[in-house]
């Protein structure tokens, strides 16, 4: 191989990877304005016991959604400078 191709694939890699870490931040951002909806929704509202449990559950489903893509976006960063 060539010192030109092996540069054009490392490259390509990067490219793939910098386009998922992209992926992951839009859906972690997805999710913090929801999360942000909810809680102005909740502040502005007198939500009775079962609303409130109603949207802190989801506000947790969300909470673990976003340590899920906070971890990939981790692991491809950490995969990134060990090559």
């Amino acid at each position: 191989m060539d010192y030109e191709h092996i540069e054009l694939e490392e490259a390509k890699r990067q490219l793939a990877l910098s386009k998922l870490q992209d992926m992951l931040l839009e859906e972690i951002e997805m999710y913090l304005s929801e999360m942000k909806s909810i809680a102005e929704y909740a502040t502005s509202n007198e939500l009775s016991a079962e609303g409130s449990d109603r949207l802190n559950g989801r506000m947790k489903e969300m909470q673990k959604s976003i340590q899920a893509l906070e971890t990939r976006l981790l692991l491809s960063k950490q995969s990134t400078i060990l090559q």
